[in-house]
This record gives structure tokens, C-alpha cells and sequence, in this order.
């Protein structure tokens, strides 16, 4: 059986069968280019080496996990659940070789089609793994995604299952360990060399105490869940930095929540941008509570980490589709050093907006999403800040199956008016007719996925953040999900090189 172990060797054949004559270099690097006259200050690219994308895996919630109901299930009576990837052309260099599996010991399947190279699978409940090459030096324009449903039972929810490039430093802000709720941490190991992680934690009142999370071990191609109220079981709000060394992994974090017997859904924590003074959260949706919604006690808000000794003050605002506007009780809020806060966003304008935090001290933020149904129960969805791109790849999962419908939402931070192309991939890899959006400065608008693509590229004159917002309808209200875009990984491997003299 052929593993993610054969990258660069074995795997690269594989890939090179399935893009034709497509060839590129070894999966542990590649050859530098001709040394050439150095500019000064000028912005050169570093050849990059092969990009390693981990997923997270479909909702279980471990037996002895958290002190719910005795009647709780942690198995749902009926779920589905979709994982797709995609590689997508950059210009006219054409797409990047990949492979997808399901888990990061499996055999992978090489990506194909006409244009794009694309490919789905069955997700489970280990993380899958995408490997991606680069295309004559230059890192591919690839993304992965899944999504999972369930209509009814325990785990009743629309559930994200995001696939994040692999690095040595990802924030993740979400998540409770207090009773009724539980926080799966998933870390991914898809090299070929151990990895030695710790888990950094925050709560309301700054750092928490997680010894069973420093100095773990995971092993070449494999992934563990840790569980987190097993550490700490009274955080009402937390985030993570997960640092690793020896290797870049990949990270995510399943919360789950009931309230008895009544289903507050499950949510996926992707990472978020790293610290920063100024961050934009996509995908900020805001709904009217129905009339006939039940009573869930769950509110929509923005979470703030404060990572640094001293205290922080921001500002936020929403970023709608007129433009900005002021959220009340969220200007000039201070935030203790290390500690973690909720700033409720319930009662503004319905609509898919995003959200502007301006801060003068480093944070991290995340948006948190409810949708309350009829039987008191509830669907949440979490959308992380993500760091603007001019250039991005956004996986589409299960639009027509598990989503009833999609909408990419894109924020434009900046000060002018951006022109934004959105480019669909089918499921051959074909590419769709393209679609032209203007974004008003400091704004936010939806544009509706049409059709069923696997995948998009999103280009743009200026750098934009977005998201993915995936709906579903069931008979006690609606289900929600949200799924990061992948920024442009060359960016990570482009240096400025200034020459002195004397």
C-alpha cells in the first residue's frame, strides 16, 4: 500500500500520472535557481518546497469526554459528510500536482481534471491529508475542505471541517470546557519526521495550566486528539497557540455543546490570523431571531485574546455591504494582558457582513455565529480573522448535498474600492465563466456560489479577506458552517533582500 510517505518519491509519480506531462522537483525541496544581480530592496521569491494541508476530521465526541447527560450519544443515528481539494492554475503555468487522503498514513489519490486539478473524498474520523507540489519553484494554489450534517440527535449540526496549510505557529480562538461543553484539539503530523507541540492556553482571566499538553510527541504521518476540559473544565471562554518543533503540523478544534438532551451544535475552530493591531474577521452573518425560535442562551460575539502583558484597547466595527459602520458598547474596549473576552454583536442589521478590529496592542480575534431553532436548540458556526490576499483558493464541499446553498463573502479593509474576479472550478476541473465584484472601501459583500463548483479562485487588485458561508435548512430552522480561504502560500516564501554599502 502506498502512504504520504512516498512524497517525493513514489507520490511523485503518482502526481506526474495523474497531471500528464506535467514534472516538477523533489517533494523535499527543489533546486535554487541561477544566482542573478540583487536589486536594492527588492522583493524576491524563494523557491518553495512541497505545501502540506491538514484537515480536520468529522465530529465524535470520545467516550468519558465530558460529564453530558448519560443519555447522550456520541454517535449520530445519520450523518453525511463530504471532503473535497483542490490545485488551481496560477496564470498560465497551469495547476501544481496534488494528492488527497484520508488519514496521514493513507494512500493518497492523485488530483485530476482539465484545468484545475481537483478531487474529493469520504472524510473520517482521523484527519485527511493533502499534499500539494510546487510548479517550477513556485508554491501551488491549492485548498482542501470538508463538511459534515446531521439532521437530528446529539450532534444535530452543519459542521465545518477545515484544512489549514501546516505550520510550526497557529492560533486558535474558540471553544469552552465548562460543563455542557466540550473542546477536541486535533493536531496533525503530515511529515516524515517527529514533532514535539505545546499547547499554550487563555481563559477569562488569562493564561491557563494545561500539563497534559506541553511537550507532546506526534509521531511521522499521524494525528492526535486531546481533549481539553480533561486539563481545565471550567473555561466558559479559551484560546490556543499551538507551536511545534521539528516540523510544521496542522491544527483544529471540535466544540460541542448541549444543554441536557437539546443539541447546541458543533463548530469547528480553524486557525486565525496571528496577533496584530488591526484584523478582519469574514463571514460575520447576522440573522433576525424567528419569532418561534426557542431559547438557546447562546449569543453571537466576537472573541478577543489579549496575548501580551499589557492592556490592550480596540475598537470594532461592521463591515456591511453600504460600508462601515459602529457597533454599539465596542469602541475603546480594554482588554486585560492574557485574558480572553466576548464582545456580543446579537442586534445589529441582519445581512453577511464582517468585522474591522483596530487595536493598539497585538490580538487575536474570532467571530462566533448562532442560529437558534425552534426547539430551543441552536447551530454555531466559528470564523476566525484571516490574513488578506490578492490571490486565494477556496474549496467548496457538498454545495447541493450537505449545503443547500454557499456564499463566498469578501471584506475589503482598505481605504479604496477593490475590484475582485471569482473564477469556479467543476468537478472535471473545468473552469466556470468569471465573475467581476466591486467591494466599496472598508465594506463587506456576499456573492453567491452558483452552480456546484469544488473549488474557487479568488483574485484581486488589492489584498481582501474572505470566507465561505454554507447553509442548510432543516425542519427546526437553519444550519450554518463557515470555511476559511487559503491565502497565496507563495507570499510565505517571498523575502525582502536591502543591500548596504560599507
Amino acid at each position: 500500500m502506498m502512504s504520504l510517505r512516498a512524497v517525493g518519491g513514489a507520490l511523485s509519480a503518482v502526481l506526474l500520472l495523474a497531471a500528464g506531462a506535467l514534472t516538477f522537483m523533489a517533494a523535499e525541496g527543489v533546486e535554487p535557481p541561477t544566482a542573478a544581480p540583487v536589486a536594492l530592496g527588492t522583493v524576491h521569491n524563494v523557491p518553495a518546497g512541497v505545501t502540506r494541508i491538514a484537515c480536520a476530521p468529522t465530529p465524535l465526541i470520545a467516550e468519558g469526554a465530558v460529564a453530558y447527560d448519560p443519555e447522550f450519544n456520541p454517535v449520530p443515528a445519520t450523518s453525511s459528510a463530504t471532503l473535497v481539494a483542490a490545485s488551481v492554475p496560477r496564470g498560465d503555468d497551469g495547476a501544481g500536482p496534488a494528492a488527497i487522503a484520508t488519514s496521514p498514513a493513507g494512500e493518497p489519490t492523485a488530483l485530476w481534471g482539465t484545468a484545475a486539478l481537483v478531487g474529493s473524498a469520504d472524510p473520517g474520523a482521523e484527519a485527511a491529508v493533502v499534499v500539494a507540489e510546487p510548479l517550477e519553484g513556485v508554491a501551488p494554489l491549492a485548498a482542501a475542505a470538508g463538511i459534515w450534517r446531521s439532521d437530528a440527535g446529539d450532534l444535530r449540526s452543519l459542521t465545518a471541517l477545515p484544512c489549514s496549510v501546516a505550520l510550526a505557529e497557529q492560533w486558535l480562538v474558540g471553544g469552552a470546557t465548562e460543563v455542557g461543553s466540550s473542546a477536541a484539539l486535533t493536531i496533525t503530523n503530515p511529515g516524515a519526521t517527529p514533532v514535539t507541540v505545546t499547547v499554550s492556553g487563555w481563559g477569562p482571566l488569562g493564561p491557563v495550566d494545561l500539563p497534559m499538553l506541553s511537550g507532546l510527541v506526534i509521531a511521522p504521518y499521524a494525528s492526535e486528539t486531546y481533549l481539553l476540559e480533561a486539563s481545565d473544565s471550567t473555561l466558559e471562554r479559551l484560546a490556543l497557540r499551538v507551536q511545534s518543533a521539528g516540523g510544521a503540523v496542522g491544527a483544529s478544534l471540535l466544540e460541542t455543546r448541549l444543554d441536557g438532551l437539546t443539541p447546541l451544535g458543533t463548530a469547528t475552530v480553524a486557525p486565525s490570523a496571528p496577533p496584530g493591531t488591526a484584523l478582519v474577521v469574514p463571514a460575520v452573518s447576522l440573522t433576525d431571531v424567528p419569532e418561534d425560535a426557542g431559547e438557546s442562551g447562546l449569543q453571537s460575539f466576537v472573541r478577543v485574546l489579549n496575548p501580551g502583558t499589557a492592556p490592550a484597547t480596540l475598537t470594532l466595527t461592521l463591515l456591511t455591504a453600504e460600508g462601515e459602520v459602529g457597533i454599539a458598547g465596542a469602541t475603546d474596549v480594554t482588554v486585560d494582558p492574557g485574558a480572553v473576552f466576548d464582545i456580543a454583536i446579537d442586534g445589529l442589521p441582519a445581512g453577511d457582513h464582517s468585522v474591522a478590529v483596530v487595536s493598539d496592542q497585538p490580538v487575536v480575534a474570532a467571530a462566533h455565529l448562532v442560529r437558534h431553532a425552534s426547539d430551543g436548540g441552536a447551530d454555531r458556526a466559528w470564523s476566525g480573522a484571516a490574513t488578506p490576499s490578492s490571490l486565494m483558493t477556496v474549496a467548496v464541499p457538498g454545495l447541493g448535498a450537505q449545503a443547500d446553498a454557499a456564499t463566498l463573502v469578501v471584506a475589503n479593509p482598505s481605504a479604496e474600492e477593490v475590484a475582485v474576479r471569482v473564477t469556479p472550478y467543476g468537478a472535471d476541473g473545468a473552469a466556470g465563466e468569471v465573475r467581476e465584484v466591486s467591494v466599496p472601501a472598508r465594506a463587506s459583500i456576499g456573492v453567491v456560489v452558483e452552480g456546484a463548483p469544488v473549488a474557487l479562485q479568488v483574485e484581486s487588485d488589492e489584498p481582501v479577506a474572505a470566507a465561505l458561508l454554507l447553509r442548510a435548512g432543516i425542519a427546526e430552522g437553519e444550519l450554518v458552517a463557515i470555511l476559511p480561504a487559503t491565502p497565496d502560500a507563495a507570499t510565505a516564501h517571498a523575502v525582502t533582500v536591502t543591500v548596504r554599502e560599507g
